[in-house]
């Protein structure tokens, strides 16, 4: 059984409100009143893509801060099962940002990484959810910078901003992995990379499990939408 089909079955009556299909293409929306940088495109020639809106685990704090001093109440912008060629399963969580700075960049990282903590909750009920099958993705999306040195000022940000920060946060793990993310647009890493994540008493089978980020940048840098194939 598909993990779509089961979670949809086992949780009908968020499902029936909160779900929504559409066929080769999909669009997460930024909701935020203030936000400048609103729609992520998805496109694959093959897929049918599942969207789960937001508000499907966006007030889960009974079972995250009520409960934990470690677990945030986070919520991404988008959660989408994806199912391409073959049948293969894929969940993308997808965060928009209006700001290409360190501190917002940062904050959609742990956004994406809490989503994906309440979610594994949820499917861990789930007929056909294995993590070994499935295929993870992270995106953060947001407006280009307006010049290569504004790109160039966002490291020294971090830089800054790691120096003062307690070791534990993952924000050096972001320093790192920035430049590469900015000429290649990918990084595959494992939640085990990431010191306060790592300190969770988590089962190793997600803590050692393989995510690519992929950072997602307007055409323009006055663009309100970015666009990005899905390749698998």
């Amino acid at each position: 059984m598909r993990l779509i089909d089961s979670f949809s079955n086992l949780y009908d009556r968020s499902a029936q409100l909160y779900i929504n299909s559409s066929i080769n293409d999909c669009e997460v929306k930024e909701h935020g009143k203030l936000a400048t940088f609103h729609r992520l495109y998805i496109h694959n020639d093959n897929a049918t893509f599942y969207l789960c809106d937001t508000k499907l685990i966006k007030d889960h704090v009974d079972t995250t801060e009520k409960m934990s001093s470690s677990l945030k109440n986070s919520t991404c912008d988008g959660v989408l099962f994806v199912y391409g060629a073959h049948n293969i399963e894929h969940l993308v969580f997808a965060e928009l940002k209006s700001t290409y700075s360190a501190s917002k960049l940062q904050d959609a990282f742990e956004q994406l990484i809490y989503s994906l903590l309440k979610y594994h909750r949820l499917f861990s009920l789930c007929k056909g959810y294995d993590l070994r099958s499935l295929s993870l993705d992270f995106v953060l999306a947001c407006h280009a910078p307006h010049k290569t040195q504004e790109a160039d000022a966002l490291l020294d940000e971090f830089v800054a901003q790691n120096a003062i920060e307690e070791k534990t946060n993952e924000l050096s793990f972001v320093v790192d992995i920035l430049p590469k993310l900015q000429f290649s647009g990918t990084y595959t890493f494992k939640l085990n990379q990431l010191c306060k994540i790592s300190s969770y008493p988590l089962i190793d089978e997600l803590l050692k499990k393989d995510i690519t980020l992929h950072l997602v940048i307007s055409v323009q840098p006055e663009d309100d939408y970015a666009k990005m194939y899905l390749r698998y």
